[in-house]
């Protein structure tokens, strides 16, 4: 078997047609390395340049395997092997192990490039290893295919051609689930395509069913082409028998493998990697709930579609669906009627009567960070899992947005978090309703918002606020830090123990603000009720422009808490705002509160918030998420809510490789011309010499014989 593979490898490597393939594969390689890596700084090698390149091997293959045995069967040979004083099937693995080395071997060396990449950046080393396993995985079946069509004819165009067109239909799989209507065959095809399991490995999708799978494939075409071979020596229906017993025995390991397939999640940001909250709320489900992806299950994204599974897999009334919204018109009017468009990829949850719609361009929330540098967090299983929380509870909130004094709109963000943990929102105007004998607020609202009124509430306004907390009632007031014109409610937050200072805050403390701008704080948290989850994690929020609450007040009976508070070399600048950076002689010295919430028994709870610029969507951003975090701590507190589902996002596009700017020029030439160039002119010189050799052992048998001839002519005479 050695002397075989020895053989094999010699004449792979010794024609020309073995360096034009490792030239190609290191051309295609070194252009896209260069334009998807070294130019948008990707550490992705993997995905952008391994999923192309498998394509490269693709056309190179049949042209591989077709001189296995249709060459040789044609040129008779191959009775020169076979009648070797070995079995066909050393013969067989010889040739095939022969033949995997060589197509391989590039893909081997290629990972170079990887080991280059993560000297200059961030990079995630099983999504590469996750890469490389579904490319070997898949040429070692194509290989096994290639080898099986070999031994059916003496026509190496013919094997070239059978190869090619059952390639083409194993890479054009998803076509064809596409065009099928019967789910059966739609699982069908998509569970038993090549190019399925190699696209989601591709994107950091690794199961075990699809590794056995694709390893069977390859055994089950090596054994029938083993089989063809034998029927030429041994009995037809023997070897009929073996075949069927063969693709028997390797259809039921198929599909046990399949079925009971465990998952490993090779994504850079463990993007399928559920947190326990998810767990928790998914797995405790007692309802029917039904989650729609609008789009083709054939055209999901891979990462998508797994990660929909899993929600699937942890309780039995999670039921996913792909829905195809075009050709639903009913589906529309009962849920889409009220949104201008639908994109691909988006996210309907359904559950009895109540629903609610994830835009897919929400699920990325991208903030700059610097001149030339993003941030970006994928938050789709905190939406999914708030969503899925929201359509089944029966545990709903009221809250109260009050409105009448030109109060801003709640960030929709905000608004969105809230609705997918059970509260339930409506809108009082309190200008209309305060001057009337009845209260404002219903007897079922556990808090009211005020989100940065713009005109002062009337006195019978601020009474019917007292009326509101002295029932229980619980209150947060968020004020706009540049409005000094609410003489009244400024008056009520002083009263009931958060006495605002006037002015602006300016931090002085190198780390307590943001963008070298003093005014943008970052407060320290406190240690309390209301922060548990933000102090635990060590998270910072971001209240940007904000004014100053006195620490400890009291009043009223109100007892304040700080939850957020500057360091002492903070100061309110009330007036001289072109000299921002200095104290002037009316400016408070801090510390102060921006964040304080003020109790008192048998009463409500009134809770203040002196930076409306805190529900900016750059400033929560910024903050990972804290801010809407921090909000969502605060009402659960106000609401007495049993729980508030928060999961942190999932930070995306951070794999960078800051490559030398000098050196990128440097390595282009290297990868794109000087490897692939020198490989053929190494390609060359070694046919040349062998072609020389082989002339020169010619024409030595030719002296030879000659010699041999006329010493035969001399004995002759």
């Amino acid at each position: 078997m050695l002397a075989i593979l020895k053989r094999e490898l010699k004449v792979y490597y010794t024609s020309l047609f073995a360096y034009v393939y490792y030239a190609i594969f290191f051309l295609v390689t070194g252009v896209f390395f260069s334009a998807s890596c070294l130019e948008t700084y990707s550490t992705e090698f993997g995905y952008y340049v391994i999923g192309v390149v498998f394509y490269v091997m693709v056309l190179i293959l049949p042209f591989c395997t077709m001189k296995l045995f249709a060459l040789e069967r044609k040129h008779k040979t191959d009775q020169l092997l076979f009648t070797a004083p070995v079995s066909s099937f050393s013969v067989l693995s010889a040739k095939y192990l022969a033949t995997v080395i060589f197509a391989l071997l590039p893909l081997v060396v290629s990972t170079i490039y990887p080991i280059v990449i993560s000297q200059y950046g961030t990079m995630s080393a099983r999504f590469v290893i996750g890469s490389y396993i579904g490319c070997a995985l898949s040429v070692l079946v194509l290989l096994s295919v290639g080898m099986f069509v070999s031994t059916l004819t003496t026509n190496v165009v013919l094997a070239v051609v059978i190869a090619y067109v059952l390639y083409a239909i194993t890479l054009l799989s998803r076509v064809v689930e596409g065009i099928v209507h019967s789910d059966v065959l739609f699982t069908l095809v998509h569970e038993t395509s090549v190019y399925n399991k190699f696209n989601d490995m591709i994107s950091g999708i690794v199961r075990s069913g699809d590794i056995i799978y694709l390893v069977v494939l390859a055994l089950v075409f090596f054994l029938l082409t083993w089989i063809v071979l034998e029927s030429r020596r041994q009995s037809l229906n023997k070897m009929i028998a073996y075949a069927v017993v063969v693709v028997c025995l390797g259809g039921v390991v198929s599909f046990v493998s399949l079925k009971y397939t465990k998952v490993y999640d090779f994504t850079a940001e463990q993007l399928l990697t559920l947190t326990d909250e998810t767990i928790d709320v998914v797995s405790n489900l007692d309802k029917q709930v039904d989650v729609y992806y609008m789009g083709d299950e054939s055209t999901a994204n891979a990462t998508y579609r797994e990660f929909l599974n899993k929600y699937s897999e942890l309780n039995d009334n999670v039921v996913v669906h792909y829905k195809n919204v075009a050709t639903d018109k009913e589906f529309q009017a009962n849920y889409l009627s009220t949104l201008h468009q639908v994109l691909e990829a988006s996210i309907l949850v359904v559950c009895d009567e109540r629903f609610i719609y994830l835009d897919s361009s929400d699920y990325i929330k991208t903030t700059q960070v610097s001149q030339y540098t993003s941030k970006s967090v994928l938050e789709l299983e905190s939406q999914l899992t708030s969503a899925i929380y929201y359509a089944s509870t029966d545990d709903i909130s009221k809250l109260s947005i009050v409105s009448g004094h030109s109060e801003e709109a709640l960030n929709s963000d905000f608004t969105n978090m809230l609705y997918m943990n059970g509260y339930d929102l409506d809108v009082v105007d309190i200008s209309t309703a305060g001057n009337s004998l009845h209260s404002s607020f219903s007897d079922d609202c556990k808090a009211a918002i005020i989100n940065a009124p713009q005109t002062d509430y009337t006195d019978a306004e601020i009474a019917e606020l007292e009326s509101y907390l002295q029932k229980g009632g619980n209150l947060f007031v968020i004020l706009d830090p540049l409005n000094e014109d609410l003489t009244n409610i400024y008056s009520f937050l002083k009263k009931n123990g958060l006495d605002v200072e006037p002015g602006v805050i300016i931090e002085r403390e190198d780390g307590r603000y943001a963008y070298e701008t003093p005014y943008y704080l970052i407060p320290k948290v406190q240690d309390n009720i209301y922060t548990n989850e933000i102090y635990g994690k060590k998270l910072s929020i971001l209240t940007m422009t904000s004014k100053g609450i006195i620490p400890n007040g009291s009043g009223n009976g109100y007892t304040s808490t700080d939850i957020l508070l500057t360091s002492g070399k903070a100061f309110a600048k009330k007036d001289d705002y072109e000299n921002i950076d200095a104290k002037g002689e009316n400016d408070v010295g801090g510390p102060f509160s921006v964040a304080s919430c003020a109790t008192k028994d048998n009463a409500g709870s009134l809770f203040l918030m002196t930076s409306n610029v805190f529900f900016n969507e750059q400033a929560d951003t910024e903050s990972s998420g804290a801010n809407r975090k921090f909000f969502l701590e605060i009402m659960k507190q106000l609401t007495d809510s049993e729980s508030a589902i928060w999961i942190d996002g999932k930070i995306v596009g951070d794999q960078v490789a800051l490559y030398p700017y000098g050196s990128r020029m440097m390595v282009r030439m290297i990868t794109i011309v000087v490897i692939p160039v020198l490989i053929l002119i190494i390609g060359i010189v070694i046919v040349i010499i062998r072609n020389k050799n082989i002339m020169i052992r010619m024409s030595k048998k030719r002296i030879d014989d000659n010699e041999e001839q006329v010493d035969e002519n001399e004995n002759q005479k």
